[in-house]
């Protein structure tokens, strides 16, 4: 049994098709549940970009129905650069669990994420040099991972593999490749909580479980309808020669923001979709940059849109892009429990809901766009 605490839907999705490709019955769940009819349950407490009382507020309901750790592997999901309330959330949870320390190790180096001698690179730079020092949120202004952690009364070890391990405190595990992350895999004992990113997840089960099984996409169905709340540049290229090739971008601008020519706006999103068998809807370019609105109206707005949209015409296969929107439409579809049915690519998964009235892939704004989606959006399909 395996429950997986993740503070973002991107990384809850990742990690649910992770379990999806080592055979395991899986759901993945944005609400608190008691539920324990599947092998691996991932919890999406979407709590990173929340402020730290509600973020532990919520983080604790989420915890409320697993009230002890010794039948199942409890797995802490977080970001790997370490935005969010990492700390404050593992603390919480080791106390709720009963744990006493944390194998905590969230580099991806599948990706050129990685702690050496303390510092963490990102391909080969200080992360302090990356563009996540210019996070909105969480900026990273140092690489070293002691100083990112410190401030929360918290005792923090950052180690190498082969250290004698301390028997309290939160264990930072440095990692180079995925051969170290095997190592520290072998290394778990049943008194530590374990908690990281995608690429330790994956080395504790095939630590466990042996080789993973890669999936398949089942055929996709139509209309299609891709949603893009990211503002990363290569989406928004994308998106903007569709629009001026083929006319299939529906555009939310300001006044639609206001409610202005919405019902029309939904009528002929709905027909395009009839026609067409393929829309895509995204913000206006012109919103870019702009302060008047906040990014958490934005995605309000987004979901009540397509809250909207969907009764109105039968939708076949969707694409969400960013993961605070795609957490948002769920919120508005009301369909909290969702079944990984396929690994995309890295971190971009589909998802069917448990009833099967929907399929959704869950794509970073940050990630290209998978093969599939980007044929069927193309310029040159017909």
């Amino acid at each position: 049994m395996i429950r997986v605490f993740a503070d973002d839907l991107t990384g809850a999705a990742e990690l649910a098709g992770i379990c999806k490709e080592y055979a395991l019955n899986t759901v993945l769940t944005v609400v608190p549940s008691a539920a324990n009819h599947a092998e691996a349950i991932v919890y999406c407490t979407d709590s990173r970009s929340m402020e730290l009382v509600a973020a532990l507020n919520i983080t604790e309901q989420f915890l409320a129905p697993i009230s002890i750790a010794t039948e199942a592997m409890v797995y802490k999901k977080t970001d790997s650069v370490l935005r969010g309330h990492v700390v404050e959330e593992l603390l919480l949870q080791m106390k709720h669990l009963g744990y006493q320390r944390v194998l905590f190790i969230p580099e991806n180096p599948s990706m050129g994420r990685i702690i050496r001698n303390g510092q963490y690179l990102v391909n080969g730079q200080l992360l302090s040099e990356t563009s996540f020092a210019h996070d909105p949120e969480f900026p990273r202004k140092t690489a070293d991972v002691a100083e990112m952690l410190a401030g929360h009364g918290a005792e923090i070890h950052v180690m190498q593999c082969s250290d004698a391990l301390p028997e309290r405190g939160i264990i930072v595990g440095e990692a180079t490749s995925m051969e170290d992350l095997e190592q520290w895999a072998s290394r778990i004992d049943q008194g530590m909580m374990l908690a990281g990113g995608g690429d330790f997840f994956q080395a504790i089960l095939k630590h466990l479980l042996g080789a993973p099984r890669p999936t398949r996409v089942s055929t996709t169905q139509q209309p299609y309808l891709y949603i893009s709340g990211t503002s990363f540049q290569t989406s928004v290229s994308f998106i903007h020669a569709l629009a001026n090739e083929n006319g299939m971008v529906h555009y939310i601008d300001a006044q639609l923001l206001e409610g202005i020519g919405l019902q029309t706006w939904l009528a002929n999103c709905a027909s395009a979709l009839t026609e067409n068998q393929r829309a895509v809807i995204a913000f206006d370019p012109s919103l870019q940059g702009q302060t008047f609105y906040s990014a958490l109206f934005f995605r309000k707005k987004m979901a009540s849109i397509i809250g909207a949209l969907l009764p109105m015409t039968n939708i076949g296969e969707i694409l969400i892009e960013g993961g605070s929107t795609a957490k948002a439409i769920l919120d508005e579809m009301n369909l909290p429990f969702w079944i990984p049915d396929a690994v995309i690519g890295r971190g971009v998964v589909r998802l069917q809901d448990s009833h099967q009235h929907y399929t959704i892939t869950v794509k970073p704004g940050s990630y290209p766009l998978p093969d599939y989606i980007a044929n069927i959006f193309s310029i040159t399909h017909h």
